[in-house]
């Protein structure tokens, strides 16, 4: 992707009205969109770098759990 190209997705994914977030596989945040950070009640700060279940423990054996470890295995959007 060019540099033009990856600055619109990044600035519609930015302003988009669903939260939007990526993990690695250390279940880590490594990118959450504005809306995101409103609906966790969080900071980029407190966020970036957090593992999922441990800053949101009742995420674990929930459906957006079931769906995340789904993508690790598939290595497919979630």
């Amino acid at each position: 992707m060019q540099q033009p190209d990856r600055e619109v997705a990044s600035g519609v994914i930015e302003h988009m009205s669903d939260g939007f977030f990526v993990l690695d596989r250390e279940w880590r945040f490594t990118y959450l969109n504005r809306r995101c950070k409103e609906i966790m009640e969080s900071t980029r700060l407190e966020l970036l770098g957090a593992r999922l279940f441990e800053k949101f423990p009742e995420v674990v054996g929930s459906s957006l759990a079931e769906h995340c470890a789904l993508a690790l295995k598939d290595g497919e959007p979630a």
